[in-house]
């Protein structure tokens, strides 16, 4: 008996490793695609530096953890099966990038300098939670990949996810903000294309939410 234990043992750790394996190679391809989130960590970088940009980037994988959670509680389904719901978040987020980016053209810091901590992750934590797309994207992505063991959870999965976000758009931020350091006689126009950026993204999603 001792021995078909084992045998069990093995198999399910077999399967938890390609099918661990296998997610973690999809969601590494889905992360290096450039997306909205890679516009504004790029924006948040050129804005306020090296800092700002590690510090969005983090933020925005925080906000990954919020739709993992999500996910698991069964809210991200009423979202998918809402179109006023799905509808009225992304004209939430639509707005918030838009002012976000007002802001940046008027100078006013709103992403955040080298020692500002607080409003960069902030900013990136609020962008992708108020993104309902990643909740109806995460609904119909993560759940693929569980097994029947309760080895590879959502949690799990989640959490992963949100780890290869950070590593990722953590590199992409700092490489802004180094960018910005080197150019910082342009700062002005820096910061005045990171805001035209955001602006032009929070656009889109606004009329992606009324089209």
């Amino acid at each position: 008996m001792a021995a078909g234990l084992t045998r069990r043992s093995c198999v399910g750790a077999d399967v938890f490793d390609a099918g661990f394996a296998a997610f973690v190679t999809a969601a590494a391809a889905l992360v290096l695609a450039p997306g909205p989130d890679t516009v504004f960590v790029l924006s948040a970088g050129a804005a306020g530096g090296q800092r700002a940009g590690a510090l969005a980037a983090l933020g925005v994988s925080s906000g990954v953890l919020v739709h993992t959670a999500l996910v698991a509680v069964g809210v991200a389904a009423l979202l998918a099966t809402s179109p006023v719901a799905f509808a009225a978040l992304k004209l939430c987020g639509g707005a918030y990038l838009c002012w976000l980016g007002a802001r940046t053209l008027a100078g006013t810091g709103s992403l955040g300098s080298e020692g500002d901590v607080s409003r960069p992750f902030a900013a990136g934590f609020v962008t992708n939670v108020l993104n309902p797309k990643v909740a109806v994207f995460f609904l119909a992505f993560l759940p693929q990949f569980v097994d029947g063991t309760g080895t590879t959870t959502v949690p799990v999965l989640g959490a992963t996810y949100a780890t290869l976000t950070a590593v990722y758009l953590g590199g992409v931020g700092a490489t802004a903000g180094r960018a910005r350091s080197l150019l910082e006689d342009h700062a002005g126009v820096l910061r005045a294309a990171s805001g035209v950026a955001l602006v032009a993204l929070g656009g889109s999603v606004l009329v992606a939410a009324v089209a």
